[in-house]
């Protein structure tokens, strides 16, 4: 920090800076957590989920963040039988 305590004396060499609304932004490659734990409401055996309700708000956004992802689920069925759409 510099004497005023607001202003950086040395930036961060090497790193992606970017520019927003006349604003300078340190950018930063994010985290990924080594396991995710959702909740879905079906599973088939080849391991696609439906999610119901508002487990369907961050489940999905949680499973392909995680290095390993373990779902508890209410019904597993056989390959094929849940709907597409």
């Amino acid at each position: 920090m510099g004497t005023d305590g607001k202003t950086v004396v040395k930036t961060a060499e090497g790193r992606e800076v970017a520019n927003y609304g006349g604003k300078n932004y340190l950018l930063e490659t994010a985290l990924k957590g080594d396991f995710g734990f959702i909740k879905a409401w079906k599973a088939d055996t080849s391991g696609n989920l439906i999610y119901r309700r508002t487990a369907r708000n961050f489940n999905s956004d949680i499973a392909p963040a995680a290095k390993f992802t373990i779902a508890e689920v209410e019904e597993i069925v056989e390959e094929g039988e849940l709907d597409p759409d």
